[in-house]
């Protein structure tokens, strides 16, 4: 397809009896009716065909002599016996008896709902799905019983029989379609129905959210008294909970969406338009259909809701706090990503934000998540591109010949026939893996604000994967999945296990901070505390009783900890006095509060100015005590608890089906490390740190499902085979996202190729260099054609390298056959009359 705003088209003409003998077998439409990525149909009938035949096929529709005549014109089919002979416009046919017209004479078909024997349609239904190229389709079963040719002829004529019949009829859309119901008295009442269903399930979530919140205060005392806390302290879980409370929120406000969806399309009208062409599946969907007339619904960014608040990560915590939905003023739906109007009443200021924010947002950043289209698949061609099927069996590189596998598509039982010799496997593997991401990226890039990540950039992480690039997020990050101990609920361990791991700061306690002049004092609440030469000033800082009781401290400990601190004391010896109930007797104390205080002097040896000191103080002093660590490790930079259910991440070892009947009540801790620090920076560091600060709770921590979120850090910590389980779960978890069927070998194959030489090699330039060298495989011609030709070209001269041009690329680039197919040597005869 082109247009005309400077699309250049290159045309490859075949001149040498070879090309042509080559385009002739392998690209002829009828030899590629089936796609090889998971065996649906290549092309069948879509919008204005699709419609027509819908259209054409229901019930109740009798067409005249000449619409047949035409018809049997387009099909060139015999005028078959009319179903109504005797009537006074004259003979009449079925629309089914019109559309029988294309099929072949032969053709059994009985799926879906739809009966066709020997070519006559004894039963159909208005499921468009028999139409369609999936494996049920009636398309499908054509090329299974007749083949391609004659699947290409049903299509020629079905296609022609169909265009022409829907523009002799005629479909239009107009403003009567937008508002879909009949009057106004309907329309109202659909809008009230709606109101009264968003306040049904705003009570259901309010009190959802209720029993979650009783559900936690009643973990929280069961982990207060495993843990020896008094029952009175306040220790939260925000980042659990709130996530909780947000994944409950989305779940009822999407039911609640799917029900207005099913009540709009019940008033609307039965003849309209835009419904017909959503039920024929031609244009559009349920959800686009109602968005036009009753009602937006939710917009979520990335899975989530569009403006969370503090209040999101504190009501879900106590019954007397605020719902998470509400405030004082009343309800938030609104600010959250529920648009209550539809596009034909139209959007009030907010509701247009909120809908640009969530919808095309995404659109206009897809071309910044393609910002070189193809290159996902031009990396993985360049490692698939000379992965072909060899006589014996075994799948292997034309690059030294390495085994890439013994037995091409072993772990499925549903490949479809036998791989013949010499099929280009790996090729068909990357165009099998990459196609899917792209078209779902390009044709429904609204359909990724309902996920909380890109499936693209996930499939790009692990394709991409190098051991010695730089460390990404996901190289940082490990989960530890939390196991039940006698005495333990899985609460309480994790609480422990986070207390265990978070690094807390002075900054993190802190309510206020206040420098106070108090001079020469030596007497009262300082009497005997401070030494004879001190600074003039005092700092006094007033904690957070809330955020002490969360990470399980006191202010006692915190100022022994503080005193042993050699790094505090490095611009002088400071002296520490801590209170359990902050009062005016403080100093440097402002104000009246029952929160725990610390205060803190700087003793010198010699008297400098008051502007002197309270400088060092203020920009020195003071910025550097806010960065002690009062607990844990500096190398940890969060630890999140949350149900294992908002994880997607693929087990390591052993089969993933051991774990699917997991309990949903399961709790793991997202632990992230600092990457800028110099002891931080291999990809392995991350599973190290966390592993070596976990030693008083290992017990209480299930090793067998803990793992790096990097699969670089999976190799090293559980050898090759078990980042080759994970690389192939991850990629089958990636592609069930695309909602594309793709065969497993498929998906094997590109495992294979990035663990086959004994590494985790990604696959992209620095890969193809890894690979090269660590199976001593020279080929500086295929890496020149790739990126950086001259570059490459001189590097290669330099270094005396040479290139047997066993590759595919290097090969055709010198004008050699390409060393893929069946490697047999021999010549084509023609017939004189078709060289004639």
């Amino acid at each position: 397809y082109a247009d005309f705003d400077g699309d250049c088209l290159a045309v490859f003409v075949p001149q040498s009896l070879e090309s042509k003998t080559e385009v002739k077998e392998l690209m002829m439409v009828e030899n590629q009716m089936l796609t090889s990525h998971g065996g649906q149909c290549t092309f069948t009938l879509t919008q204005d065909a699709l419609l027509g035949a819908c259209k054409l096929t229901s019930p109740h529709l009798f067409l005249s002599r000449q619409t047949m005549e035409i018809a049997c014109m387009n099909t060139s089919s015999t005028l078959p016996k009319p179903a109504v002979i005797k009537s006074p416009k004259g003979p009449f046919w079925t629309g089914v008896q019109c559309f029988q017209l294309s099929l072949p004479s032969a053709v059994n078909y009985d799926m879906n709902g739809v009966r066709i024997s020997c070519g006559e349609i004894l039963n159909i239904t208005h499921d468009p799905e028999w139409l369609g190229g999936s494996r049920n389709s009636l398309l499908y079963q054509i090329i299974q019983q007749f083949g391609g040719n004659v699947a290409l002829n049903y299509l020629g004529a079905v296609e022609s029989l169909l265009v022409e019949w829907i523009s002799r009829k005629g479909f239009t859309v107009g403003l009567y379609d937008v508002y879909a119901t009949a009057d106004w008295t309907t329309r109202d009442k659909l809008k009230k129905a709606i109101q009264v269903n968003i306040g049904e399930e705003e009570k259901q979530v309010r009190r959802k959210l209720q029993d979650l919140s009783l559900q936690s205060d009643i973990s929280l005392g069961e982990m207060k008294l495993s843990m020896g806390l008094s029952v009175e302290s306040n220790a939260i879980i925000p980042s659990m909970y709130s996530r909780m409370a947000e994944k409950i929120a989305l779940k009822y406000m999407q039911k609640l969406c799917s029900h207005i969806e099913s009540d709009s399309v019940k008033n609307a009208n039965a003849d309209n338009s835009m419904l017909e062409m959503v039920r024929c599946g031609s244009k559009g969907s349920i959800k686009k259909f109602s968005e036009q007339f009753a009602f937006l619904g939710l917009q979520p960014y990335k899975g989530k809701f569009m403006h969370p608040t503090k209040n999101m990560q504190l009501s879900c915590m106590h019954q007397d706090e605020q719902n998470v939905m509400y405030d004082q003023d009343g309800f938030l739906w609104g600010e959250r990503g529920i648009v209550k109007s539809s596009f034909a009443e139209g959007l009030s200021p907010q509701e247009f934000f909120v809908h640009t924010v969530s919808y095309r947002e995404t659109m206009i950043h897809k071309a910044l998540r393609v910002s070189e289209p193809g290159y996902l698949y031009k990396n993985m061609v360049l490692f698939a591109r000379d992965v072909c099927m060899h006589y014996d069996g075994t799948v292997r590189s034309e690059h030294g010949k390495h085994i890439i596998q013994f037995d091409y598509g072993c772990k499925e039982s549903n490949m479809p026939g036998s791989t013949p010799p010499g099929e280009p496997v790996g090729f068909l593997a990357a165009t099998a893996i990459s196609q899917p991401a792209y078209q779902m990226l390009l044709e429904s890039p609204n359909q990724l604000n309902d996920l909380a990540f890109c499936p693209l950039e996930l499939l790009q992480e692990t394709i991409y994967s190098r051991k010695a690039s730089v460390s990404k997020p996901n190289d940082l990050r490990v989960v530890l999945y939390i196991k039940e101990v006698d005495g333990f609920s899985k609460e309480a361990a994790a609480m422990e296990v986070s207390q265990s791991l978070q690094h807390v700061t002075l900054e993190m306690l802190l309510c206020s901070l206040s420098v106070k002049f108090v001079g020469n004092m030596q007497a009262g609440f300082w009497k005997g505390l401070l030494p004879t030469k001190k600074s003039p000033w005092i700092v006094h800082m007033l904690l957070d009783q809330t955020a002490l009781s969360a990470y399980n401290l006191e202010a006692e400990a915190i100022a022994k900890k503080l005193l042993n601190t050699n790094s505090v004391h490095s611009f002088g010896a400071l002296h520490f006095v801590a209170r359990g109930s902050c009062d005016l007797s403080c100093p440097g104390c402002t104000r009246l509060s029952e929160n725990p205080c610390l205060s803190f002097c700087l003793s010198t040896a010699q008297s400098p100015s008051i502007e002197e000191a309270l400088s060092q103080i203020r920009d020195i002093i003071v910025p550097h005590i806010m960065k002690v660590s009062v607990r844990g490790d500096r190398r940890i930079k969060s630890v999140s608890i949350l149900p294992s259910g908002i994880l997607s991440e693929a087990v390591p070892f052993g089969s993933q089906e051991h774990y699917r009947e997991r309990s949903s009540t399961e709790i793991a801790l997202e632990v992230t490390i600092h990457g800028k620090l110099k002891s931080t920076r291999q990809k392995t560091n991350a599973w190290n740190v966390v592993l070596d600060l976990c030693g008083s709770v290992l017990h209480k921590i299930n090793w067998l499902r803990s793992m790096p979120s990097g699969i670089q850090a999976i190799a090293n910590v559980f050898g090759i085979e078990a980042a080759h389980n994970c690389i192939y779960h991850r990629l089958k978890s990636i592609l069930s996202m695309f909602d594309k069927t793709v065969y497993d070998h498929h998906v094997i194959v590109i495992t294979e190729l990035m663990t086959h030489s004994g590494n985790v090699i990604g696959l992209n330039a620095a890969g193809f260099r890894e690979i090269s060298n660590s199976l001593h495989i020279s080929a500086p011609i295929t890496q020149s054609l790739f990126q950086s030709s001259i570059k490459h070209i001189q590097t290669a001269a330099l270094r005396g390298k040479c290139d047997d041009l066993s590759g595919t690329l290097a090969a055709i680039c010198w004008g050699k056959l390409a060393p893929v197919g069946t490697g047999a040597k021999f010549d084509i005869l023609w017939r004189k009359v078709e060289l004639t």
